[in-house]
């Protein structure tokens, strides 16, 4: 066997599994809610979840081909860019309370005598095999053999960045518990954890604090077939003194401004930066920023993101 040729299989091997992700994820584009299928917060569509709001119109063939052009190339070719890695402070590390971002959605959280992970990824792919799926640039912040003692953690979605198998693994070994959407404790399970699941809008107390499952405008899916067959959510955790929200991976909803008249502001946030991280479930594109504003709905969606950022600019 020589090199290229290897080389080549692996390409196809890579091209053929991000397209498989690719039209999983393109299939929710045109997802619309609909009343009936209820399951308390969130509602099912012939079985597989939806939004609590319509999506915009997905961008024309020609965009979306070129983001997964690019993501194929940039998956495949070493890319530079990468951030500087800072070095944690260990004696901050243990303080109450402190917040630790180790990387991309994973924060560890430390706040009245509890320790909580958000989105634990600590893998240098985003992906179900090497060269199938983003690499990580930058290593975490933290060592998952590193972690202090874990009470839980909780999983927004299980897109290969935000839900990863080893991990799960790894901290089920050490006794931490999940919390996590409708649909996603079958997965937790099969990899050795044990797993909370809820609902929008519902709750469970562990360790001292209130966990609530808040929604969050995305979708899901790893793999062909499964596409919104498990739930997405945010996550608030209120404490006696102290309160975290985080976004998971979400666009512009009317619910943001919900989780904010209803549990309050929260001492600290997590949120995605400038958005959604996918083009295809929210509005990241100017394609879906114009077409909000072409159908007349600008004004109204600048309403909406006044009123949700006047509640949730307490955040932190």
């Amino acid at each position: 066997m020589n090199a290229p040729s290897s080389v080549a299989r692996g390409m196809s091997t890579a091209m053929l599994a991000i397209v498989g992700m690719m039209f999983g994820a393109c299939a929710d584009t045109a997802s619309k809610p609909d009343a009936s299928g209820a399951v308390g917060g969130a509602q099912l569509v012939d079985g597989r979840f939806v939004n609590a709001e319509p999506l915009p119109e997905p961008a024309g063939t020609l965009v979306q081909a070129g983001l997964w052009v690019r993501k194929v190339w940039t998956t495949l070719v070493p890319r530079d860019g990468a951030a500087a890695r800072v070095d944690f402070d260990r004696q901050a590390l243990h303080g109450q309370p402190s917040l630790t971002w180790i990387g991309h959605a994973t924060f560890l959280v430390r706040m009245d005598g509890v320790t909580f992970l958000t989105d634990p990824m600590f893998s240098d792919w985003a992906a179900p095999m090497a060269y199938t799926g983003p690499r990580r640039l930058v290593a975490p912040g933290i060592a998952i053999g590193e972690l202090p003692k874990v009470d839980f953690a909780v999983i927004s979605h299980d897109h290969y960045d935000h839900a990863d198998e080893k991990n799960v693994r790894e901290l089920a070994a050490r006794g931490v518990r999940f919390i996590v959407p409708l649909g996603l404790g079958e997965w937790v399970r099969a990899a050795g954890g044990d797993a909370i699941e809820l609902d929008w809008w519902q709750h469970v107390d562990v360790a001292g604090v209130r966990v609530h499952c808040v929604p969050a405008q995305h979708t899901s899916g790893r793999a062909l077939g499964d596409a919104r067959q498990r739930l997405w959510s945010g996550w608030y955790v209120s404490g006696p003194t102290h309160r975290f929200y985080h976004a998971g991976d979400t666009g512009y909803a009317s619910s943001l401004a919900e989780i904010g008249r209803r549990l309050g502001a929260p001492s600290r946030r997590g949120c995605p930066h400038r958005g959604l991280w996918h083009a295809f479930t929210g509005s990241v594109l100017p394609h879906h920023a114009r077409a909000g504003a072409e159908a007349g709905h600008g004004a109204r969606s600048r309403a909406h993101r006044r009123d949700a950022l006047r509640h949730l600019r307490h955040l932190g």
